[in-house]
């Protein structure tokens, strides 16, 4: 467990050097997150992982740098409108 840990904070230190960042969002109703939160774009980003590997290329799922940083994400999307 330790050797994870470290290894996902090296990677939410690192995030930054990344040539490309995909940020998958998810718009929902405010109420207390659950387990199932998300899945509902988990196939989605795992054909794009998979369309990755296919083109030689690296590619990594994570939610570590996310926690902690909402209010930012919220910031930075192209619009807070909901459809």
């Amino acid at each position: 467990m330790a050797r994870n840990d470290a290894r996902a904070k090296h990677l939410a230190e690192h995030l930054h050097e990344v040539p490309v960042l995909i940020l998958c969002c998810l718009q929902h109703d405010g109420s207390p997150s659950d387990i199932n939160r998300g899945a509902s774009i988990y196939p989605a980003v795992q054909n794009m992982l998979l369309a990755a590997r296919g083109l030689g290329l690296a590619s990594v799922l994570t939610t570590r740098p996310r926690r902690g940083f909402e209010k930012e994400i919220k910031q930075t999307r192209p619009t807070n409108r909901r459809a």
